[in-house]
């Protein structure tokens, strides 16, 4: 690593990242295909081969490999993965055009900066490096780039776990949602790396009650659908679901805490408290960001997105006749779930908010997922981090979203969140994520390609 020309390695990423960010492969439609070509093309040049796939037209995702080793070999390889697809941009609200791939303040502009084309052109730049002879590996580096990810990955990396594991088989796996710092007093850094993921389950609940004229309402609330599921609602928002202190994140509050100043330290010792967490989340924690997140890593959470009731009307608009009440009222629930919960024991919860005569319809759910902290990977993690950034402190995280990973975890790889970056402690990175102005700074795309580079050569090469 010490003969690598840091300088023209920067100008490539940078024009990599730049080049990803123009392809527009919002999602919906997606059509990654674009942005597979153009990689492809990229790897092709270097005289890297990768495998293609677009089971659906436009879906496009690829896989490729760098490093020695074939057969049994695969058993210890290392898997890298990232998404293609991005959500939609308003461009009326962002500084540079969403798709224009600015370079301007020290950062690359763009949607999907963050989430996570910049991930990717890291990657892809290690890829490149591996393959250039910058280090020498005993085992092989697999690499997918994929469809779809922002829709659940049912064109993406699910299609691929389901038809062809085989391409995707590793002993490790690593992704988004992790490695990123932090800033704390002192002038340290945490790095939280994801070592587990909250479940998933989209659930439609349907409530019932009497139709009839709208200028004669029902005398009680139950009476009226509409009146039914909003009450619900209400309840749902008051009291939430299930407290539950998972073993990763009673670690990950118990090493914040230690390195946290008082009385800081002590207000994330009272979070392990079932009857004083409430309490905490809502009036001692000023951040209110911070808040929501450590409630969602402390719950299963249940968060309503889409109503519906109403019939008749404008079929232009969708609006119901004003003047009918309807008999029935629904409402979909984004559901997250922490490891331990099932679907069914997430499906009790919510049957003591809106009842048990409400319909309960899942349209999708993924199981938890979790890996241990006890690896060796996970060790290189903390190493790294520590080695790139002396005022490191890594930290173990459930990630409360959901990730490819969720398709990789079912055949059997430990899968963890690590995409490095070093941050200004004034760029809030949560906002990134599918926010305005979505910008990833270059020094923090260089942070992550040493890292990387060097996290691979460790477990690879070693």
């Amino acid at each position: 690593m010490s003969d690598i020309d840091w300088k023209s390695v920067e100008e490539e990423a940078v024009a990599l990242l730049q080049d990803l960010l123009r392809i527009d492969t919002t999602n919906p439609p997606g059509d990654e295909i674009k942005a597979v070509r153009h990689v492809a093309g990229v790897l092709a040049r270097a005289g890297i081969a990768c495998e293609v796939f677009e089971p659906f037209p436009g879906r496009g995702s690829l896989v490729t490999r760098v490093g020695p080793g074939g057969g049994n070999d695969l058993e210890e390889a290392l898997l890298m993965h990232g998404h293609l697809d991005v959500v939609p941009a308003e461009p009326k609200q962002w500084r540079f055009p969403p798709f224009s791939g600015e370079l301007a303040d020290g950062c690359v502009w763009g949607r999907g900066a963050v989430d996570m084309k910049g991930i990717v052109a890291m990657q892809l730049m290690v890829a490149l490096l591996v393959h250039r002879g910058a280090i020498t590996l005993k085992r092989p580096l697999k690499l997918a780039w994929t469809a779809d990810e922002e829709e659940g990955g049912g064109c993406g990396m699910a299609w691929i776990a389901a038809n062809r594991p085989d391409v995707l088989h590793a002993r490790y796996a690593i992704g988004e949602v992790g490695g990123f710092s932090m800033a704390l007093p002192g002038g340290r850094r945490a790095y939280p790396i994801g070592v587990a993921e909250k479940g998933l389950a989209w659930v439609k609940v349907t409530v019932s009650g009497e139709p009839g004229h709208g200028s004669m309402p029902q005398l009680h609330a139950r009476q009226n659908a509409v009146a039914r599921l909003a009450a619900g609602v209400d309840r749902l928002q008051r009291r939430g679901l299930e407290y539950r202190l998972t073993p990763v994140v009673r670690q990950f509050l118990d090493e914040m805490a230690a390195v946290q100043p008082r009385p800081s330290g002590w207000v994330l010792g009272l979070l392990k408290h079932r009857r004083l967490a409430r309490a905490v989340l809502r009036h001692v924690i000023p951040d209110p960001g911070r808040a929501r997140a450590l409630h969602a890593a402390l719950h299963d959470t249940a968060t309503p997105t889409v109503l519906n009731a109403g019939v008749g009307g404008n079929p232009e608009t969708g609006r119901g006749k004003p003047n009918l009440i309807p008999s029935t009222a629904s409402v979909v629930l984004d559901g997250r779930t922490l490891p331990g919960t099932t679907t069914d024991s997430f499906l009790r919860q919510l049957r003591r908010v809106f009842g048990d005569d409400a319909e309960y319809e899942v349209i999708h759910s993924a199981q938890p997922t979790s890996a241990p902290t006890t690896t060796r990977l996970y060790d290189l993690m903390v190493a790294t981090l520590q080695a790139e950034d002396e005022a490191a402190v890594p930290l173990p995280n459930l990630v409360v979203g959901f990730t490819d990973a969720k398709h990789i975890a079912q055949l059997g790889v430990d899968c963890y969140g690590f995409a490095p970056m070093k941050l200004p402690d004034d760029l809030n990175f949560a906002r990134m994520f599918h926010g305005h102005d979505e910008r990833l700074p270059v020094s923090s795309l260089m942070f992550g390609i040493r890292a990387l580079l060097r996290l691979v050569q460790r477990a690879l090469g070693e």
